[in-house]
């Protein structure tokens, strides 16, 4: 009997649906146990008449169920049965549930009442199921066929026999599916798997036309008394009313390149490679090439033209590297980036992945996952020496000391700085003019954290040979003075003076008199 009592949801994340395997072998997790109620009268031989593919095999209901007694003819006690899902007939098996994510509900065929699917629920023949925002499902069938719901999506399950390699079924109503082997109906399709083996993705779009991409195997797809085959790496799309379109290859899988700092344009000079999606700076982009004005025929020409057809991207995020757990899955035109802050995920090391939407609506499988840090802290930026903001000095170049964090890139008037230590302190000689200089110093950390920090610095250049650096007579002072303190010793300076003055005139009028 069905569990039908509501569970806490303790899921918080969406599994990437899109990558999971699909397929479990025929000799292992395929031969689960299907449940058979014994109705008021039943006995084993009348049980095995109704539900058995071969009556004869009624002994094996014996193997998996404690009995009284093993005389077929004796009228069973009423329970639940457990029964090899494959001893039973096609039309009377049950499909398994056997991973929900988040909330997923589940109706009976003659039933309007939806309830909270369990793992292990079985699903018969016209029962419905259905995901919920930022869920999915997966539902396994007799042979080992998988079918994966994703987000807000609807089917009725169909577990009926097509044939003998293909007795799995499911109408798609809403929504899109990732399956291995599982026979599908939309409003306006029929696919049809070759083997057990194909694994494709069905989509039903708003217009209420289907979307079907095979990326392992073949599948026919029907509609309109028109079918076509459909390879690995192709996808049709059938609208209302019309037969399937002719295949086209189904968008590449996105390459990606990393930076290890902010990407400053004429400053760092870095190369990144033309049609990638870019990680750094704390964002995501594609490095779209420039207009093609070159020959319109060859490789290059080619890739120019399959690039032009790209016109999104979907990303997902999530804590490990088998995306058990999807914490962000968005698509973004292919002309705009994403930063990493927006994703709103708390600071720490998470998994992105990628995929390509062209002008179709045709997606790619997604990339490898790259590991990525969300950071959303400015770095630490602290002078050292002088530990002023506001400088008199008589030194040129006039060295400078500073801490930031450790990895960061940091600019000085424009100029990156290459002394930065691993821990994070770094020195620079910053050459002056006379009067007035305004230092600028920027760190950005790994994440294109920006911290910012300007010293107003007046340099006295009299007396200061800037081609000898050395002060005229002396050697040149090894560290700056601020300008508190050169007011200070100015001051001193002017009151020696004035008591020397007054010492020497009182000795004067003394020796008068």
């Amino acid at each position: 009997m069905r569990h039908k009592n509501p569970v806490d949801l303790t899921v918080l994340s969406l599994v990437a649906w899109l990558t999971l395997p699909c397929a479990a072998a025929a000799d292992s997790g395929s031969r689960y146990m299907q449940n058979v109620l014994v109705e008021p009268g039943d006995t084993l031989w009348s049980l095995s008449q109704r539900y058995l593919k071969d009556p004869k095999k009624w002994p094996q209901i014996i193997e998996h169920n404690p009995l009284p007694g093993a005389d077929p003819s004796v009228t069973l006690p009423g329970k639940t049965l457990k029964i090899p899902v494959l001893l039973i007939k096609e039309s009377l098996r049950a499909a398994k549930l056997i991973e929900r994510i988040n909330i997923v509900t589940y109706r009976e065929r003659d039933s309007a009442l939806w309830q909270r699917a369990t793992i292990g629920l079985q699903l018969r023949q016209d029962d419905g199921i259905r995901t919920e925002e930022s869920s999915r499902a997966s539902i396994q069938f007799a042979i080992g066929e998988n079918l994966n719901l994703g987000p807000n999506s609807f089917a009725v399950i169909k577990p009926e026999a097509l044939n003998d390699d293909l007795p799995g079924g499911a109408s798609l109503l809403s929504g899109e599916v990732r399956s291995r082997g599982v026979r599908l109906v939309t409003q306006t399709a029929l696919i049809v798997p070759k083997d057990k083996q194909t694994d494709y993705r069905a989509k039903i779009e708003k217009d209420l036309s289907t979307i079907v991409q095979v990326y392992t195997g073949a599948a026919d797809v029907s509609a309109k008394g028109k079918t076509i085959t459909l390879k690995e790496g192709f996808a049709t799309k059938v609208a209302v009313g019309s037969a399937p379109k002719t295949p086209s290859p189904i968008p590449s899988t996105p390459k990606m390149w990393s930076g290890s700092g902010p990407f400053l344009p004429g400053v760092l000079g870095q190369e990144r490679p033309l049609g990638a999606l870019i990680i750094q700076d704390g964002r995501i982009m594609f490095n779209m090439p420039a207009a093609d004005n070159g020959p319109k025929t060859g490789v290059g020409s080619v890739a120019r033209k399959n690039l032009d057809k790209l016109e999104f991207f979907r990303v997902q995020l999530a804590a490990t590297q088998k995306f058990e757990d999807v914490l962000w899955d968005k698509v973004y035109p292919i002309d705009l980036g994403i930063r990493l802050a927006d994703t709103k995920l708390k600071d720490g090391d998470y998994y992105l992945r990628t995929a390509y939407i062209d002008q179709l609506g045709f997606e790619s499988d997604f990339g490898v996952p790259q590991k990525i840090s969300i950071d959303t802290k400015f770095p630490l930026l602290q002078m050292l020496d002088p530990k002023s903001t506001s400088i008199l000095t008589r030194l040129n170049p006039m060295p400078l000391r500073a801490r930031t964090e450790p990895g960061s890139t940091v600019l000085i008037n424009g100029r990156i700085n290459q002394r930065l230590d691993d821990e994070g302190v770094f020195t620079e000689d910053v050459l002056l003019k006379p009067g007035n200089n305004s230092v600028s110093i920027l760190a950005f950390d790994k994440s294109s954290n920006k911290n910012e920090l300007t010293i107003d610095v007046f340099y006295e250049a009299e007396g200061v040979d800037i081609t000898t650096r050395k002060l005229k007579g002396e050697r040149r002072p090894t560290t700056g003075k601020t300008s508190e303190e050169i007011k200070a010793e100015r001051v001193a300076r002017l009151t020696l003076a004035l008591i020397t003055a007054v010492t020497i005139a009182s000795i004067v009028l003394l020796l008068a008199f």
